[in-house]
């Protein structure tokens, strides 16, 4: 059916009639009255299938409110209406499939008309509306407004997309609903009307589940750029897997929701229940608070938050994620019903919403480009220097007091925009033991009032003019109408009388203050100088006095007094430089007589490059008494590198005397015998078991390795011929080889026509020359040299030239005996002419010797 020009009255009348209509299409109609222009039927039943109504201009409602309608494929496009609504629907269920609506335009009175207005009346009655696709709508109203006592709302695949409206898009208003929209698109929609909160409207008493929507784009002239939650009587909303961007609100650019009714008193005996679960919060934006949510929720109510995405939103003032005026309290939903809370009952579930990291992800959300993922009202205020604070102070003195200003969740009040900077706190000044019995004025405060800059009031002058007394400082909120938690006491403190380094003076209320003396601008105060009161008692920048403290001199101690340290010195000089003569003396003396069978048995470079390391650290006493960083430069360098390598020198004598040496019977390392401990008689011995010939011929060479080498101890090689198989036992090889040593020494003693007893049994118990029988000297002067500069640091501290003595005189009686152990038998030999004689600096204790052990030797 095709019905077209129509400018009568309703194209259907009559009530309690059933109407099925279909493949149908009307357009073209004008009516210039409020009748309906379809039906004015009441109490009648529409099946209205499969039918377009087109290019309509009325200034009524299509449908008479009163009957019941299905309506599934219908089609609207370019409608005009100034009625209340264009299809009303009171007191019945309503069911709408597949609507398509375009280009209409609800042009009634400002703030009642609408597009779809279902009023359930008294009677609980359900609105269906599935698959719809409406855009390109101009409404001076909502678009779907629901009202009664008892509806329920069910909107599923439901596209809403470039509406403007002065007011809500969608406003649930009954007094007790339930909602449900699943798989909505809401995109590119305007509320602009600033006195109609949100673009979807909840209140009143009701229950909404929201999943798997997206809304993208809105924007709201008043506050809520998507949802709008006010005026609650009672609530429970789940919010799951929904998508939030791009939005746009004055507070809470995608939520705002308010629990508290606008004269700001709480409502009472209501029940609030929120779920957040899955949902993504991305480039939303306020206009002053919350970003992405604004929630001002009391704090015993039920919420639930998992896996909520909140990212790159902004803010104007304050919370570019999440603004909440008071602390948001929530429940953890991962712990509901979990045994440990039901067995322990420890976890505290009433947790805020800085702890939970895992239910609201917040990222890059910022207030003027500044992060600022989530913050509430002014909470409380700290005192940052109230332990360093000085309690005790003399009348006049500044007394600085440092205080911050934090959020409910323990942020810091940034306030970058300075909306709160007229939030001021007050210091004032109350007696403990009120002793002014004629109420004169006994104390008074300056500088006490100071407001935040970014969180952080410090009252740097804050001054206390007082009576010397006991008093408490009390503090209090200025300028905010909000509660704001002191996290502190009332401090009590003590006003002293004035110090004698201080001026007195008298105010205009003739109270005594002190005045610390002020001296002219070029005495180094408080740095080398302090200032003292003149004989007038007048604080006088050029008369008082500017006092040099220890170690400074000058008209403004500018100048450093250095210790004198010519005479100490002079000392050192006394003390180092004859050592220096009889270390050079040494080392020149080596040199000469370094083919002496000491010095090569000890070794020459060893020699050398110890006694040269001694004679660093001497050279580097000579700048213990530095003033300056070259000299600081030369005595670090001289000691360090001096004393480097004697511990080198040292540690090799250690290393030759482990590598060198006989298997020893409890561990399988050697004992002291090497290079330097077997001599020649060694190889002597071992060539007196061979033949008469060999023996001549061996003899040559030796005289002339002796005569080449002084006794040298090249004859190492010799061992393997007295040291039986390697396979042994090593008890036997130690015990072989000291009988044969045995035997050496007593045959070169013998042919030396030595008085000694043939039937003694000997016994060879070698000694490293030279360092090396310093070695037990050695340990404990390398450990006594550092344990005096450690003293010296300790004891000496802040009085140099003692430490400077201390360390030179007791560093040089350890090293120079190290020296002296390790020099004096080559000198001592050497000038008696025995520096060749092997017998002189090896050391032999005799025992029995037992002539069968002899034999068995052969």
């Amino acid at each position: 059916m095709k019905i077209l020009n129509v400018d009568t009255s309703s194209i259907f009348h009559g009530d309690f009639l059933r109407y099925e209509i279909s493949n149908s299409i009307y357009e073209n109609i004008g009516e210039k009255n409020s009748i309906p222009a379809f039906s004015d039927s009441k109490y009648s039943s529409f099946n209205i299938i499969n039918t377009t109504f087109r290019n309509i201009d009325i200034i009524s409602g299509l449908f008479g409110e009163e009957s019941r309608y299905i309506l599934d494929d219908i089609t609207l496009f370019n409608i005009k209406t100034n009625s209340k609504a264009l299809l009303y629907f009171i007191y019945n269920d309503i069911y709408i499939n597949n609507l398509k609506a375009n280009n209409i335009y609800c042009l009634g009175e400002s703030g009642t008309t609408s597009f779809i207005l279902f009023d359930s009346g008294e009677d609980k009655k359900e609105l269906t509306i599935k698959n719809m696709n409406a855009y390109d709508f101009v409404l001076n109203g909502p678009f779907l407004k629901v009202e009664g006592d008892l509806s329920e709302v069910k909107l599923d695949y439901v596209n809403i997309n470039d509406m403007k409206s002065y007011g809500s898009i969608i406003k649930i208003n009954s007094r007790k609903s339930n909602t449900v929209i699943s798989n909505m698109t809401f995109y590119n929609n305007v509320n602009n009307n600033k006195f109609d909160c949100g673009n979807i409207y909840f209140g009143n008493q009701f229950n909404i589940s929201i999943s798997n929507s997206k809304f993208s784009n809105n924007y709201s002239k008043s506050n809520g750029g998507v949802i709008c939650i006010d005026t609650i009587y009672g609530m429970n909303a789940n919010l799951t897997s929904n998508v939030f961007e791009y939005n746009k609100g004055v507070n809470g650019g995608s939520i705002y929701l308010n629990d508290i009714e606008n004269n700001y008193k709480p409502t009472t005996n209501k029940k609030i229940i929120v779920n957040m679960e899955y949902n993504i919060f991305l480039g939303n934006e306020a206009e002053y608070f919350g970003g992405a949510i604004y929630a001002l929720i009391e704090s015993n109510n039920q919420l639930f938050f998992k896996n909520n995405e909140v990212m790159n939103n902004k803010a104007g003032v304050m919370g570019g994620g999440l603004f909440s005026p008071k602390l948001i309290k929530y429940e953890d939903n991962n712990d509901v019903d979990s045994d440990y809370n039901n067995k322990n009952n420890k976890k505290n579930k009433n947790n805020t919403i800085s702890n939970f990291n895992s239910y609201f992800n917040f990222f890059n959300n910022t207030v003027l480009s500044v992060i600022d993922n989530y913050t509430s009202k002014p909470s409380y205020i700290t005192l940052e220097n109230i332990q360093t604070l000085d309690k005790i102070i003399t009348s006049g003195k500044f007394l600085p007091l440092n205080f911050t200003l934090h959020d409910g969740y323990g942020n810091i009040m940034v306030d970058i925009t300075k909306y709160y900077s007229s939030l001021t706190i007050k210091v004032t000044l109350k007696e403990v033991n009120n002793s002014n019995n004629n109420n004169n004025i006994i104390y008074s405060v300056s500088g006490n009032i100071g407001s935040f800059l970014f969180g952080i009031c410090e009252l740097n002058y804050f001054r206390i003019f007082a009576r010397p007394n006991k008093y408490l400082l009390n503090f209090q909120v200025e300028n905010y109408i909000d509660k704001i938690d002191i996290k502190f006491n009332d401090i009590e403190i003590e006003v002293m009388e004035c110090e004698r380094s201080q001026i007195k003076k008298y105010d205009k209320n003739g109270l005594l203050y002190c005045e610390d003396p002020i001296c002219r601008s070029s005495c180094q105060t408080n740095i080398s100088a302090i200032c003292l009161p003149n004989e007038q008692n007048i604080n006088d920048v050029d008369h008082n006095i500017c006092f040099c403290m220890e170690g400074w001199e000058g008209i403004d101690c500018e100048k450093r007094i250095f210790t004198n340290l010519d005479k100490t010195k002079n000392t050192v000089y006394a003390i180092n430089i004859p050592v220096y003569f009889i270390i050079i003396f040494y080392i020149i003396f080596v040199i000469i007589n370094r083919k002496e069978s000491i010095i090569v048995d000890s070794g020459f470079y060893k020699i050398f490059f110890f006694t040269l390391g001694i004679m660093f650290y001497f050279v580097s006493n000579l700048f213990s008494t530095f003033e300056d960083y070259k000299e600081c430069s030369l005595h670090f360098m001289f000691k360090h590198f001096g004393l480097s390598i004697v511990f080198i020198m040292y540690s090799i004598c250690i290393c030759l005397a482990s590598e060198l040496s006989i298997n020893n019977e409890s561990k399988n390392k050697l004992k002291a015998v090497s290079f330097e401990i077997v001599t020649t008689e060694l190889g002597m011995y071992s060539s007196s078991t061979k033949s008469n010939e060999k023996i001549k011929k061996e003899e040559e060479e030796k005289e002339q390795e002796k005569e080449n080498e002084d006794y040298g101890l090249k004859s190492i090689k010799f061992v393997d011929d007295l040291i039986p198989d390697e396979t042994v036992n090593t008890n036997e090889v130690n015990t072989h080889l000291e009988l044969k040593l045995m035997r050496i020494s007593s045959i070169m003693l013998n042919d030396e026509n030595t008085k000694k007893n043939k039937k003694d049994k000997k016994e060879l118990n070698s000694k490293l020359n030279g360092s090396i029988k310093a070695n037990s000297h050695t340990d404990s002067t390398i450990t006594l040299g550092p344990s005096t500069n450690i003293i010296g640091d300790v004891f000496l501290k802040d009085r140099r030239i003692y430490k400077i003595m201390f360390e030179i005189i007791t560093n040089m009686i350890c090293y120079f005996i190290l020296f002296i152990l390790f020099s004096f038998d080559k000198v001592f030999y050497i000038a008696r002419n025995e520096g060749n004689n092997p017998d002189n600096y090896f050391i032999f204790k005799r025992r029995e010797y037992n002539n069968s052990a002899q034999s068995s030797l052969q």
